[in-house]
């Protein structure tokens, strides 16, 4: 009978990672950038036990490029503007929820951010905090507009 063995992970030189330049040039910046700061981390760690640091910065780069393959500027407006047109256009009386708001601006506008609750969430309060929208009680959101 034969020794068992285990399977090991291809070695990440024959994984299958987009090359940095097959990103935009502004993709390409983004990548080094974030780069330079997970290097500038590493280096605080210590030694790199040998490796080259053009090795190290080129696997990164190849891994951050395989995960942010682009980097989408949103074609939505700023999240105030969105906040503003939900509740003028939902026109409810005492006020929009916050619920309500959110999801008219999911119908109403594609390519939102994985986070949009926690940015609604957030710009919400901003809003509230400098005057452009109220609070209501019993209704969390509502507008001066």
């Amino acid at each position: 009978m034969g020794a068992a063995t285990t399977a090991r992970p291809p070695p990440s030189s024959t994984l299958a990672l987009p090359l940095t330049a097959e990103l935009s040039p502004s993709s390409q910046e983004r990548i080094r950038k974030l780069a330079d700061v997970v290097l500038a981390n590493l280096a605080k760690l210590g030694p790199t036990n040998g490796m080259p640091a053009s090795h190290s910065r080129n696997s990164i780069e190849e891994r951050l490029s395989k995960l942010f393959p682009t980097f989408q500027t949103p074609n939505h407006p700023t999240y105030a503007l969105m906040i503003r047109r939900a509740i003028q256009e939902l026109n409810e009386e005492g006020g929009s929820s916050e619920e309500s708001i959110s999801k008219f601006i999911k119908a109403e506008y594609q390519d939102l951010p994985w986070g949009h609750a926690s940015l609604l969430s957030h710009h919400l309060m901003k809003l509230s905090e400098c005057g452009e929208i109220i609070s209501a009680p019993g209704i969390e959101v509502s507008s001066k507009l």
